[in-house]
């Protein structure tokens, strides 16, 4: 079996209390996450298919090294950038979503959160019939029932109350940066957009936005469209109300993965 190896040197965790205390976090999460936390009983843990796996962890006196799961594919920051009109068509949106949608309900219900869903941490395999999906790097995650505090992730994604420095629910926040990835997948724009970080902020806590005006270029020729008229997007009010739920300002009322993966299976089966 071939396997990925990320390598630690062990004088920079040492030198930084903050990336060896991420690390630490990352190590064993995952390995709640693939079963494995007694790597001493079996290398190989079941995990979840749409979570990238930990095999092992070795410490060495120089080097810590990550036993994890070769995957094929792409970072979908990387994907997006190459597509002619930096968005995914319906049907990949759609497959990807659907993986992304069942990775987060699986370590939600661990009480596991995220808290840095973004391109730069999904692995996606657009030659792959069902276009395999990967959440990847935990470093930012943690594990609680309860309400957290501590202010990160990426801006253009962090949910409204992260930007409003208030406690949140950390599957809430996952939520919500999942919805700003599903916008940007289908629209490639982002639904926030500002010259600053105080700008950005005030308009994500607000929580207004608009469906945009999607430019398509086909054969060197580029047309407009409303979103509601894409000949390329088929199911647009199912779309609007799904980002609408998502993207909901008040937590307590934003949609769950698994409330998700129920009310809107049928969108996802279009495209199986």
């Amino acid at each position: 079996m071939v396997v990925a190896i990320k390598i630690y040197d062990k004088f920079k965790l040492t030198s930084n209390a903050q990336i060896k205390k991420s690390v630490q976090r990352e190590i064993k999460l995952l390995a709640t996450l693939s079963n494995t936390l007694d790597t001493t009983s079996s290398m190989f843990g079941k995990g979840h298919s749409s979570i990238m796996r930990l095999f092992d962890a070795i410490d060495t006196p120089k080097q810590l090294y990550l036993i994890l799961e070769n995957c094929q594919g792409k970072i979908l920051h990387s994907v997006l950038k190459k597509q002619l009109n930096g968005n995914l068509t319906e049907k990949q949106s759609a497959l990807i979503f659907y993986q992304i949608m069942k990775a987060m309900d699986f370590y939600h219900s661990k009480n596991i959160a995220h808290r840095d869903i973004k391109p730069e941490n999904i692995l996606v395999d657009l030659d792959s019939p069902s276009v395999m999906t990967k959440v990847i790097d935990f470093g930012f995650a943690a594990q609680s029932s309860k309400k957290m505090e501590i202010f990160c992730g990426t801006p253009a994604y962090m949910s409204p109350e992260i930007c409003a420095k208030l406690k949140y629910s950390g599957p809430a926040t996952d939520m919500w940066a999942s919805g700003i990835l599903l916008f940007t997948m289908l629209f490639g724009v982002q639904p926030f957009k500002a010259s600053n970080e105080k700008e950005l902020f005030r308009k994500i806590i607000k929580g207004s936005f608009n469906m945009p005006v999607v430019t398509s270029r086909t054969n060197g020729t580029e047309k407009a469209y409303l979103f509601e008229t894409h000949p390329e997007i088929k199911h647009v009010e199912i779309i609007r109300e799904m980002i609408d739920e998502i993207l909901e300002p008040n937590e307590s009322k934003r949609a769950t993965a698994e409330h998700i993966l129920r009310k809107y299976a049928k969108w996802f089966e279009n495209f199986k």
